[in-house]
C-alpha cells in the first residue's frame, strides 16, 4: 500500500512536471480572466459599417448618438430604428507543426438575434431645442473553437525500488477550447445647437454583456511503472473548465460637429473607463489508472464571484466628410486610443468593515499594450430609380485594435500547451 501511494504522489506531481517542456504555459488558480473579445469601442448601424465606420464627421441618422451625439440635431422628427444579426466570419485553419502536433482553428458563423435598437426624439427644454437617443448596440463579438493534438516529452517522478526518480515519458495532450461573448453598449444621448454651424452632444455609454469559456483536456501517459512490481499502466488526467462572465462598465461620449456648406468635421472624446469582468469558475480534475478513477488527483474546485478590471484609456475621434455630388458622399476618421497606459487590476480580496464598508485589495499589472492609431475611409454613392434610392457604401478600416491575450494567474495546476486567439 505504501508503495501505490508514493505511485499516486508521483502521479499528482504530473502537472507541475510538465510546465517545462512549453515556453507558453497556462497557468491556472483560485483568480482568472478571460478575454477571447477583439475590443473594439466603436458605434452602431449597418451604414456606418458599410462606411469602414468612417462615420464620426457624418452622425446624421438615427445612430448618431452612438458615434457623434452632435449630430443628433440634424434629425427633426421621431424615429425608431431595428438591426437585425450581425455575421461573423466562419472557416478554419489546420496547423500541422510535426506529424504528431496537429492544430484546427475554428471560426463559428453567427446569425445573430437582434443587434441595435435606435430611437430618437426631439423636445425642449426650458425653451431650447433638443434632441435626445436611446440605443442598444451589440458592440462586438466572438465565436471561437479551437483544438490541437500534441505529443510531448515530459519529466516525471516515478518510484522505484521505494526511491523516487525522475524518468521522461511520452505525453498525448488532446485539447478543445470553446469561447463565445459579446459586449453591448446602452447609450442615452443629447444634442442640441450652440451656433447656426456648430453643435455640441453628449452620451452616456453603459456597457453590458456576458462571456463562456469551456477547456477539454486529456492527458494520457502510456507506459508508466506502476508498484508493486513497476505494472506498465495508463495514467489519464482528464480536466474541464467552464468560465462565465459578466462585463460592465460606465464612460462618457462628447461630441462637437461643424457644418459648412458640403463639409463638416466632428470630434469626439470617449472618456477612460474600467471595464469589469465578474467571473465564476468551475474546474473538475479527475485521474485514472488504466481506465479507473482514483481518489487521488481527482478534485472538483468552484471559485466565485472573481474580479478583473481593464482599464480603458482616453480615446479621442476626428474625422471629416465632404459631400462630392449629390449622390457621392466621401468620409475620414483619425482615432487615437492611449492603451500604452493601460493597467489589469485583479482583486486578491474584498471585506465588510464595522461601518458596513466594503474594503478591496486588487493586484495591479501592466497590460503590455500600446497606443494605437486607427486611420478609417469610406464613400457612399446614391443611385436614384424611379422606384427606389439604393445607397452602395464601401470602407476600409486599418490600425489595430485591443486583443487581449488570455491568461490565468496562479500555480495550482500547470498543463503544457499554447493559448491563442481568433484573428
Amino acid at each position: 500500500m505504501k508503495k501505490c501511494l508514493m505511485g499516486v504522489a508521483a502521479i499528482l506531481a504530473l502537472s507541475s512536471s510538465l510546465a517545462a517542456q512549453s515556453d507558453n504555459q497556462f497557468t491556472f488558480e483560485g483568480v482568472s480572466y478571460q478575454d477571447y473579445l477583439n475590443f473594439d469601442f466603436v458605434g452602431g448601424g449597418a451604414r456606418a459599417e458599410g462606411m469602414g465606420n468612417a462615420f464620426i464627421a457624418i452622425s446624421n441618422d438615427i445612430t448618431a448618438g452612438t458615434w457623434n451625439p452632435a449630430g443628433l440635431v440634424t434629425l427633426e422628427g421621431p424615429m425608431l430604428g431595428l438591426s437585425y444579426s450581425a455575421t461573423s466570419p466562419a472557416g478554419y485553419t489546420d496547423y500541422s507543426v510535426s506529424a504528431s502536433n496537429v492544430w484546427r482553428r475554428d471560426h463559428q458563423s453567427s446569425l445573430s438575434a437582434l443587434s441595435g435598437v435606435d430611437f430618437v426624439a426631439p423636445f425642449r427644454f426650458k425653451g431650447r431645442p433638443l434632441v435626445g437617443s436611446f440605443s442598444f448596440n451589440r458592440s462586438f463579438e466572438d465565436l471561437l473553437e479551437m483544438g490541437w493534438h500534441e505529443t510531448a516529452r515530459a519529466p516525471i517522478f516515478v518510484v522505484r525500488n521505494n526511491i523516487i526518480q525522475i524518468d521522461t515519458f511520452d505525453v498525448a495532450v488532446d485539447d478543445l477550447i470553446k469561447a463565445k461573448g459579446a459586449v453591448n453598449t446602452v447609450t442615452f444621448a443629447l444634442g442640441t445647437r450652440v451656433h447656426e454651424r456648430v453643435a455640441v452632444g453628449l452620451g452616456v455609454n453603459v456597457y453590458t454583456g456576458r462571456g463562456e469559456f469551456e477547456r477539454f483536456r486529456t492527458n494520457n501517459i502510456p507506459g508508466f511503472p506502476m508498484p508493486p512490481g513497476e505494472q506498465s499502466s495508463l495514467i489519464t488526467e482528464d480536466f474541464y473548465q467552464v468560465d462565465s462572465t459578466k462585463f460592465s462598465g460606465l464612460n462618457f461620449n462628447l461630441g462637437v460637429k461643424y457644418t459648412h456648406d458640403k463639409l463638416t468635421a466632428g470630434l469626439v472624446i470617449r472618456t477612460p473607463f474600467d471595464l469589469n469582468l465578474n467571473h465564476n469558475q468551475s474546474v473538475y480534475l479527475v485521474t485514472s489508472i488504466n481506465g479507473y478513477p482514483r481518489e487521488q488527483g481527482t478534485d472538483t474546485t468552484f471559485y466565485d464571484d472573481m474580479l478583473v478590471k481593464y482599464h480603458m484609456p482616453l480615446m479621442i475621434g476626428a474625422g471629416a466628410s465632404y459631400q462630392a455630388t449629390e449622390q457621392l458622399l466621401l468620409a475620414m476618421t483619425l482615432e487615437y486610443r492611449g492603451f500604452g497606459s493601460s493597467e489589469i487590476k485583479v482583486r486578491e480580496s474584498y471585506r465588510l468593515d464595522q461601518s458596513g464598508q466594503t474594503e478591496e485589495t486588487f493586484t495591479e499589472q501592466d497590460a503590455l499594450w500600446n497606443n494605437v492609431m486607427i486611420v478609417r475611409a469610406g464613400c457612399e454613392y446614391v443611385k436614384l430609380t424611379i422606384r427606389c434610392r439604393c445607397p452602395i457604401s464601401m470602407g476600409h478600416r486599418s490600425g489595430p485594435t485591443c486583443r487581449l491575450e488570455p491568461g490565468f494567474i496562479g500555480a495550482r495546476y500547470t498543463w503544457i500547451g499554447p493559448i491563442h486567439t481568433a484573428t
